[in-house]
């Protein structure tokens, strides 16, 4: 898998449809960042991930931010208007740089 995605590769890639946050939301809490990258992965690759040193940091944590945001809908109860095709992701830079 190349390393550095950018913001609209990361989208379009590894954006979760309804269904898929709806399916990653029913898992237990402690789950859902690992069931979701193995599911992403496998559908871009055709295969899980041996090592999570495969899947780069920008994956990990657009991926993430689509967990957090799934969480903070059940924690607050948002009404479903505020996930419904909604990114929410706003990168100034998607790719990551080791300091």
């Amino acid at each position: 898998m190349k390393r550095e995605w950018t913001a609209t590769e990361l989208v379009v890639v590894f954006g979760m449809t309804r269904e898929e946050r709806d399916w990653v939301s029913g898992s237990a809490a402690h789950n859902r960042l690992g069931l979701a990258v193995m599911l992403k992965v496998f559908q871009y690759q055709g295969r899980f991930p041996q090592h999570l040193r495969e899947v780069p940091p920008a994956v990990m944590a657009y991926i993430g931010l689509w967990i957090d945001h799934l969480t903070q809908k059940q924690w607050f109860s948002f009404s479903s208007q505020h996930v419904v095709g909604e990114n929410p992701v706003s990168f100034q830079s998607a790719t990551y740089k080791s300091p």
